[in-house]
């Protein structure tokens, strides 16, 4: 350890102003030299006060500048409208001599060399050669570009020529020059060498949030920076000033290890806690829920929390609330006790406590991972020596490796992929009888009728299903699709946003089998095909369906956010359900693939276009996943029955049922319903479809003859609630 002598003001002032940056504080004190430290402090406090000021004027009135008039240019989706200076590509200019930015075009395998290949007459005759310039066109003075004829760079990190045989590429007039490529990394970005920067892709963070700082929301921690710099007397720690030093001595009793934690034990709530990780990279110091409650803790003890912590892969943590407690560090001889406030978290770990920064640096504990010890100051000034326990670090490490990944992500509903709504993900909850029901052969098919029906009645409904067997499909090869001159899905699109296309995820074996398995479902019903140079391109998202099985969506997120809303209105649910009121008898029907039944308009294909690992597809009909789907599929349900719909037929998007006054009016009905729908070639799932039933529920509610009844699913859980035993639980 090294101890400084106190030093004279004026070279701390002066030591101070020297290191400071460049910049309007730093040039004020340049200006006028400050004489005292307390001086720097109340002038760097009216700095701040001054800058905050003038930032808050400048929001309210605008820039003071107008900005010249001119075309405004296409933005992408999730791009950022201000930019910094010189952030253009190299070698591209406008004719104003302003850079833009472009996205480097896709790296071509030529058979030949591209100084070859710019030499070929038919080329070079389609090719904009740029005039000859002394000046250097890139950063690699010794590199040449037989395209530019001027040093730089490298032809074949030519960004101009790039783009240039790019078109030539997709025009197919350079198709006999291209190579066939060997793999899937065939096509890689160019414009990009060695010596350029590279990407960053994420983050690696530690554990952050907490009280460290001053506070747990961004205007405490302002609060508390303006109180640092404005004290004119620093605080004195109360920390004894104590020499702490590992020699090797301490490496005696210490096993052969490999990189293994410091875990102690320490004392709290009248408890001893082993398993307690020292984490220099936490700003909080973390006890788990079920350590919380092995302490025998009440509840209301804790204290609200309003924010997140964030893990080690900038994972929200939802806190459960906070607690301080007497904490006790012991070495069995001598011990130091201290007020920690513990953020307790509902997340699966192997440690019990996470001791973080705030409480080390507090008692001016540090912690040697290579002496497996940690070591702090008594307040008497004696050095508090704690051992690691190494067997129980090499148990936590051995069952922190059996976790599952992602134990921070403590969510209480099932995650939802990225660009799928929660309607979807619950689209499979359909309207379905309650009762029993009887199935019965019709046509060589199976099919669901109302045991409460009479024989006769039975035989009628049978009869008018034998004769309408071409309203239902059995597979989606069989399916047919609405005629395109009555409906169609069209993408209506801001003509200011730039196409996107997503980088390729991965899957494992068990969701990459899926979707090959989907995929040839969907060339089998002619639903997609497949498509070449791709303006969007997406990415496949499997999706829990109730059944535990998968469904392949589409993460249209980016194409949904450059299309505008279509706002037509849905129907009022309470008015669906209250119109159903007394009914005897209801038939609950289920299209078949509702969605994939519309065709895309033609121009708007290739804008559905998603990846795989074989290929890329576009689709033909409109599928699962885009803004306006619902409202598409409304618009189609209207129109086909608009002279059923509040007489004899309720529907909400997907949702159908026929309803009938009286039992002898069902069969009536149903004609009614196949011979509308066989008009516009609209096709039911069979397996979905029960005909005659007393009782049945529909958009979460209970239908019956008597009106509407509560659903028993939805107050169940109410039932069930035990009575509350806290004042927290109240």
């Amino acid at each position: 350890m090294v101890r400084l002598k106190p030093t004279d003001e004026a070279m701390t002032v002066h030591a101070f102003v020297k290191g400071m940056f460049p910049g309007p504080f730093s040039e004020s004190l340049l200006r006028l030299y400050p004489k005292t430290f307390t001086e720097i402090r109340s002038r760097a406090l009216a700095h701040i006060v001054a800058d905050d000021r003038v930032t808050e004027k400048q929001g309210l009135i605008g820039p003071m500048r107008p900005q010249a008039a001119g075309r405004p240019q296409p933005m992408r989706v999730h791009e950022e409208t201000t930019e910094k200076k010189g952030a253009g590509k190299p070698y591209e200019r406008t004719q104003a001599g302003k850079r833009t930015r472009r996205d480097p075009p896709p790296k071509h395998n030529f058979r030949v060399e591209l100084k070859e290949l710019i030499a070929i007459s038919n080329i070079a005759a389609r090719l904009k050669v740029p005039a000859k310039t002394d000046r250097e066109m890139g950063p690699n003075k010794n590199a040449w570009c037989e395209f530019h004829q001027a040093n730089g760079h490298y032809i074949c990190n030519c960004l101009v020529l790039a783009h240039q045989l790019d078109e030539m590429v997709k025009s197919r007039f350079l198709k006999d020059y291209l190579q066939e490529p060997q793999n899937d990394q065939a096509l890689v970005t160019a414009g990009v060498d060695q010596g350029h920067e590279v990407p960053i892709h994420g983050e690696v963070n530690t554990i952050s949030g907490g009280f460290l700082g001053g506070g747990c929301t961004a205007s405490q921690r302002k609060k508390y920076t303006w109180e640092v710099m404005a004290v004119e007397v620093q605080q004195v720690d109360q920390t004894p000033v104590v020499d702490l030093l590992f020699t090797k001595a301490d490496l005696q009793d210490v096993i052969p290890h490999d990189n293994d934690p410091v875990v102690i034990s320490l004392v709290t709530a009248g408890r001893t806690v082993h398993r307690v990780l020292v984490d220099q990279g936490s700003s909080a110091d973390v006890m788990f829920w079920t350590t919380f409650n092995k302490l025998q803790l009440s509840t209301d003890q804790l204290r609200p929390y309003t924010e997140c912590l964030y893990g080690f892969a900038g994972d929200q943590v939802e806190v459960c609330g906070h607690i301080e407690l007497r904490t006790t560090l012991t070495d069995g001889t001598t011990s130091r006790t201290t007020n920690i406030k513990y953020v307790v978290v509902n997340a699966a770990l192997a440690y019990n406590i996470l001791l973080g920064r705030p409480t080390l640096n507090r008692i001016g504990a540090v912690a040697s991972t290579r002496h497996m010890k940690m070591k702090l100051p008594s307040l008497e000034g004696v050095v508090i020596t704690i051992k690691s326990d190494q067997k129980e670090a090499k148990k936590c490490y051995e069952n922190s490796l059996k976790t599952k990944r992602g134990v921070f992500a403590v969510t209480t509903q099932p995650p939802r992929e990225e660009g799928i709504t929660r309607a979807e993900i619950a689209w499979e909850k359909q309207p379905e009888p309650v009762g029993d029901i009887v199935e019965r052969e019709i046509g060589g098919k199976m099919f669901k009728l109302g045991q409460s029906l009479s024989q006769e009645l039975q035989d009628q409904v049978a009869k008018v299903i034998a004769r309408h067997l071409d309203a239902f499909v059995w597979s989606a090869s069989d399916m047919h699709n609405i005629d395109p001159d009555f409906l169609c899905h069209r993408l209506t699109m801001d003509p200011q946003v730039r196409p996107v296309r997503q980088r390729r995820r991965k899957f494992n074996e068990e969701r990459r089998q899926v979707v090959r398995e989907e995929m040839k479902k969907l060339l089998k019903a002619c639903h997609i095909r497949e498509i070449l140079y791709p303006e969007w391109l997406a990415n496949v998202v499997l999706v829990k369906k109730a059944n535990e099985k998968w469904r392949m969506c589409v993460d249209f997120t980016d194409l949904n956010k450059a299309c505008l809303k279509d706002s037509y209105p849905l129907l009022s649910i309470d008015a669906l359900v209250d119109s159903t009121s007394g009914c005897r008898l209801f038939s609950f029907l289920d299209a078949f693939s509702s969605y994939n039944q519309i065709m895309m308009h033609l121009r708007d294909e290739c804008k559905t276009t998603f990846m795989t690992e074989l290929s890329c597809y576009c689709y033909k009909v409109m599928p699962f996943g885009l803004k306006n789907a619902c409202a598409t599929y409304q618009r189609l349900v209207d129109k086909v029955l608009v002279p059923m719909l509040g007489r004899n037929v309720q529907a909400y998007v997907d949702d159908m049922v026929v309803t009938s006054q009286q039992k002898k009016q069902h069969v009536a009905d149903l004609e009614e319903l196949f011979t509308t729908i066989a008009k516009y070639r609209l096709n039911l799932n069979p397996e979905k479809c029960v005909f005659g039933v007393e009782v049945g529920k529909f958009l979460g509610f209970l239908l019956t003859e008597q009106g509407i009844e509560a659903n028993p699913e939805m107050y169940v859980a109410i039932i069930a609630m035990k009575s509350p035993i806290s004042v927290k639980e109240v």
